[in-house]
């Protein structure tokens, strides 16, 4: 509570967000991400984008365990703890699609 946050609490947000994806054991360390975060708008873009491509690596890990099926008991929307079509929004937000099959 005592840091003086340079950017909007969206930025904030995704700081914690990906701090909880990477971060290992127990505690929680947002050091890292908040002296990225600190050094302006620029670093803040480059956080965001590293975290979009840990999220969109997960999802294409997920989806491609549950053979791209998104909805239905044990798939991929289940298995994320998100509703199917908020996984069709982060899937198109993300830029993930399911690769054409060769014959």
């Amino acid at each position: 509570m005592a840091y003086a946050w340079p950017g909007n609490i969206r930025e904030l947000e995704n700081v914690i967000d990906r701090a909880l994806i990477l971060s290992t054991g127990s505690t929680l360390n947002v050091d890292e991400m908040l002296g990225t975060a600190a050094r302006g708008p620029a670093a803040g873009q480059l956080a965001l984008e590293r975290l979009n491509d840990v999220q969109r690596a997960h999802i294409r890990r997920v989806l491609e365990a549950c053979d791209w099926k998104i909805d239905g008991k044990g798939h991929a929307a289940e298995r994320l703890g998100l509703n199917p079509s908020t996984l069709r929004s982060w899937m198109e937000r993300l830029g993930i699609t399911r690769p054409t099959r060769r014959v």
